[in-house]
């Protein structure tokens, strides 16, 4: 075997977090090796197109660890644009809406007062939110958040960006599936063609995680979540609104279901509608499944909620999420084997905080203390015989 086969570090999966990862350890002087499935960048995973997104103010439970993370991600994001040639982030606006007594407003409500004099300024009574939105069709009891910190990520730029830096600066590529990964001191990761040799490895294989978990002897269980985006055109006539019109976040406590939608501009000026759907797909196939009660879940949606967009959706397409049993990251060393670290079960949240969560990755690889206590993403804390023997 070669010398030009043996790395420092070989990054598994060329998402958001390994590729933002792979850059920064090739960055620390680290001879990196990036392997993925599908020649990068591509969108087969989470990673869609024009219009991921950010938000100071969440919906989901956080703690104060989440909460660092999430304004340092916002930080990072803003000052990777500065230093970019390219539009890659643009300051927008998340509005949240919701009846206030059902979960997902209540933490938005809860979330907002964190932060002075915010709530006060950005929560909106039914009748401000229709008079300030009236393409919105809005239950009488429903009452929203505007936040105004939240940004727009063209993801597909993004990772083209953070591609060419890792290539500049001698970071190497390599498309193939890892079939096996023979732990020890030095880490051997075979592919169909080839095998490399790394003192260490991470693995952000994201919906693909659960095979490769197994292999390494856990059994840290992934539900794995088909998901349907949707796109509508905007009207004529509101194509200029469009453009400063807010990602709009809803979620159902009836039936567990995240409703998403904001303006992109990859297919035109549209909104793209996001809806969950069937769980537990498979990876390898999702982009074929053909889910008619979840289409028209979202064209109902569509028609019932806005009144500025075509009647007919432009196209949909399908994507896919990894969740863990908790719904929170799961990052640290491997149990067992220190030099083989994660980061999966991002939950639908990975791309917005990729600035942070690729920090502690590299501080875990390169043997530093991460800025965050990170102990409520270690690997092994859903059971205590969750390993197998290797």
């Amino acid at each position: 075997m070669s010398d030009m086969d043996s790395y420092d570090v070989v990054v598994i999966g060329g998402g958001i977090i390994g590729s933002f990862t792979a850059l920064k350890l090739i960055k620390s002087g680290r001879k990196t090796l990036l392997i993925d499935q599908f020649p990068i960048p591509h969108s087969n995973g989470s990673s869609k197109g024009h219009s991921r997104g950010v938000e100071q103010i969440t919906g989901f439970p956080e703690t104060e660890t989440f909460k660092q993370m999430k304004n340092d991600s916002l930080n990072s994001w803003h000052r990777l644009q500065q230093h970019t040639k390219k539009t890659i982030v643009i300051p927008h606006k998340g509005l949240h809406i919701g009846s206030p007594i059902e979960n997902y407003m209540t933490n938005v409500l809860k979330s907002a007062k964190k932060y002075p004099d915010y709530y006060e300024r950005m929560f909106k009574s039914n009748s401000e939110l229709r008079q300030q939105f009236p393409q919105i069709n809005l239950p009488d009891y429903y009452v929203g958040l505007l936040d105004d910190t939240a940004l727009r990520l063209l993801a597909d730029e993004i990772l083209k960006y953070l591609l060419e830096m890792f290539v500049d600066s001698g970071g190497i590529v390599y498309t193939g599936t890892v079939s096996h990964i023979t732990t020890g001191d030095i880490t051997t990761i075979s592919t169909q063609n080839n095998q490399f040799t790394s003192k260490k490895i991470v693995i952000a294989t994201g919906p693909w995680s659960n095979c490769i978990l197994k292999d390494l002897g856990l059994e840290v269980y992934l539900e794995t979540r088909h998901v349907m985006l949707g796109y509508w055109k905007i009207k004529q006539s509101e194509v200029t609104l469009g453009k400063d019109f807010p990602s709009v976040m809803e979620w159902s406590d009836r039936d567990d279901t995240v409703l998403w939608s904001n303006f992109t501009t990859e297919h035109g000026p549209c909104m793209k509608i996001v809806h969950v759907g069937e769980k537990n797909v498979d990876p390898n196939k999702f982009s074929s499944l053909e889910d008619k009660d979840l289409k028209f879940k979202i064209e109902a949606h569509a028609k019932a909620k806005f009144n500025h967009l075509e009647e007919l959706p432009l196209f949909m397409e399908n994507c896919i999420y990894s969740h863990s049993q908790d719904s929170k990251f799961i990052i640290g060393h491997h149990p067992k084997c220190s030099n083989i670290i994660l980061g999966v079960g991002m939950s639908g949240k990975g791309f917005g905080l990729s600035p942070a969560i690729s920090d502690v990755i590299c501080d875990l690889i390169c043997d530093r203390s991460p800025k965050y206590d990170i102990s409520e993403f270690r690997v092994n804390r859903f059971s205590k015989g969750n390993l197998c023997k290797m």
